[in-house]
Order: C-alpha cells, then structure tokens, then sequence
C-alpha cells in the first residue's frame, strides 16, 4: 500500500506547479515529538507519510498547523518522512526529510558480501576450526594469521625447482615456522595439517619430488593458509 501511495505522487507530481521543500534532517531523542515543517512551501496543506517503519506520524486532524507534522520514534535510527501539497486535485512533487532520532552512527553503506559458507565436507577445514576453538591461547588469531603467512610462503616453495627433494620442502617450511612461532605455538594445529602432508607425501625425505608432489603440496599449502586466514 505504501508503494502504491508514492508511486501515486511521483508520477501524478510531474503535472503540478506546486512546490514543496523540507529540511535535509531533522534531529530529536527516542519518544520526543519532533515537528516538521517544509522550509519552502506553495501550497495552503502539507500530507506526510513515514517510508520507514518504527517513525509514527500524528494523524493530521490533530494538529492545528496544516503545514505541519509531528512524528515520534522510540528507536535510536534514522527515517525517511514524504511530503507532499496540492492545489485543487493536483498534488506536487513530493519531498522527504530524514529524521534521526538518538545517535544511530552514519548512514549505513551498501552491505557488505558476507564470506561464502564453510564447506562443510572439507574433513581438514572442520578439523583445524574445532581445533583452534578449543585451543586455550589468548594470541592464538595472531598466531594463526602468522602460521597462514609460513604456508602461503610454503606453496612458493613447493613450485620452486631449487628444492629438489621432500625433505628439502619439509625443511623449509619448518624453517619458516621457525622463523614466525615457537615449537609450541598453535602445536596441535601443526599436528594436524603435518598428518595432511603425510597423505600426500612419500615419508622418506630423500626422495625427489615430481610434478604431482610440487601441485598436491602447493594445493595443500595454499589451502591450510586460506583455512588458518579465516580462524577468529
């Protein structure tokens, strides 16, 4: 109904010569009355309209300004009020005011694009989150964010042809967690994403890493950093 009602005024608006302006914003505190008046006004008659729902308006025949409304918002927020005057059965374009009521902060931007969903049949991703919500470490994000930083830095190592063997690329990433954490640190985490290698990685260290163990390792790397970047 409401939709209806402004579509009404805007098309039936553009034919008219009257004119109407309120003010940009009007203020006031949760269940003040807070009157509004146009700043500029031809016409003998003001009807108003709340766009928003929690602003009441009071109902015209109450008020002994017909130019003017009173509205009341028990809600800290910020709502948009339509105005509009007529000449005979010719009405104007409307205008609309924002009243704020209390201290809603700024107008609110586009939203944000939430973060997709969890993959709830990623088996890794459920078991480091469960473990990183038990883990009892008051810098255990800063730690994580510094964990995910070793294994973004690990799938570069895992591509690079310097590094020849698989000990050589679980030697270089224990030296880059080195270099971020102690031995301690996140251990349990470690634990686990280090029995993720195993599964993908021959156990012996001497042996020469091939195309298929360079892509599973830099797969698994730039995974359990994309996993490690979204614990809070």
């Amino acid at each position: 109904m409401r939709r209806a009602i402004i579509t009404t005024l805007l098309f039936a608006g553009c034919v008219s010569g009257q004119h109407i302006e309120l003010p940009t914003q009007i203020t006031g505190e949760p269940g003040s009355f807070i009157t509004i008046k146009p700043s500029k006004l031809e016409g003998a008659k003001v009807r108003y309209v709340s766009l928003d729902s929690g602003l009441s308006v009071f109902p015209a025949e109450l008020l002994t300004d017909p130019t003017a409304t009173v509205v009341v918002g028990n809600k800290p927020g910020r709502y948009r009020v339509l105005g509009y005057t007529a000449k005979g059965d010719v009405p104007s374009l409307p205008a609309y005011t924002v009243v704020v009521i209390g201290s809603p902060g700024p107008a609110p931007g586009p939203e944000p694009t939430p973060p997709p969903p969890p993959d709830d049949n990623d088996a890794l991703a459920l078991a480091l989150r469960g473990i990183f919500g038990g883990h009892q470490d008051a810098e255990k994000a800063a730690k994580a964010a510094a964990l995910a930083k070793v294994f973004r830095q690990g799938a570069d190592l895992a591509r690079d042809p310097d590094v020849k063997t698989v000990g050589g690329l679980l030697g270089g990433l224990r030296a880059l967690a080195r270099a971020s954490l102690k031995p301690d640190d996140l251990r349990p985490l470690r634990d686990r994403i280090a029995d993720e290698a195993d599964r993908l990685l021959p156990l012996d260290p001497a042996v020469v890493l091939t195309d298929e163990h360079r892509t599973a390792a830099a797969k698994l790397c730039t995974h359990v950093a994309k996993i490690l970047e979204g614990l809070r």
